[in-house]
């Protein structure tokens, strides 16, 4: 009875132990103990469970199997397939030749369609330059609204809180005004960066063409002519 008892302990042991880690399986047969940090497009991230304090290793999902999770989960990666960037020819030639002419929205839909690479770069830009946009509309709504409550304020009676009211608006709505400036510039900025790229790449441009932008410098915000 002991003995089935202790047997039984062992047993208990021995499945805890197994399932409190991660089971990394690859393709070459190797079972890895660790605890799974993240997963991403093409890999994964992991550290080794005897080191758990230990650096962070990165494997391919290329090279793994499965992924065997503690709660029991099961993800499997054999029919995982590399991602590659799809190249120059893939890009259909009416879109290439229409591309510089086409909105900033609809530049981005082609890349995320046919340049994975220069379509992470533009939505970094796109992304700057709309954070900018909304600045600017939230900076242009707060000062009408502190220009009518000065307006309201000036023939009521109580004058003092319209006025306050007002002036904050005007002053809270030009700081985002302001503030939307720089971040258009920059945005605008690297989406001119990835334009002359896909110009460079797939358009075979070798003279160089300038173009007036906004840019920051150590005195504020200027005009420039960017070749």
């Amino acid at each position: 009875m002991k003995k089935r008892f202790l047997l039984l302990i062992v047993c208990v042991s021995l499945v805890s132990t197994i399932w409190s880690q991660d089971i990394i399986v690859t393709k070459d047969a190797r079972n890895i103990e660790a605890k799974v940090m993240e997963i991403n497009i093409d890999n994964i991230k992991y550290k080794l469970s005897a080191n758990p304090e230990g650096p962070i290793y990165t494997m391919l999902k290329k090279d793994i199997s499965s992924v065997i999770y503690k709660n029991g989960t099961i993800d499997l990666f054999d029919d995982y397939k590399e991602e590659k960037l799809p190249a120059n020819s893939d890009f259909p030639e009416k879109e290439k030749k229409d591309f510089l002419g086409l909105s900033d929205d609809d530049q981005e839909f082609l890349l995320k369609k046919y340049d994975l690479e220069l379509y992470e770069k533009f939505k970094i830009g796109q992304e700057i330059s709309r954070r900018g946009w909304r600045f600017l509309g939230g900076g242009i709504a707060l000062t009408g609204v502190g220009l009518m409550a000065v307006i309201v304020g000036a023939s009521h009676n109580d004058k003092r809180i319209y006025l306050t009211l007002g002036y904050l608006g005007c002053v809270v709505g030009e700081a985002f005004i302001i503030a939307s400036i720089p971040q258009m510039a920059v945005g605008g900025a690297k989406k001119k960066q990835v334009q002359d790229e896909f110009e460079k790449k797939y358009l075979s441009t070798t003279h160089p063409k300038g173009s007036f932008q906004i840019q920051l410098s150590g005195n504020g915000v200027g005009l420039a002519y960017v070749f």
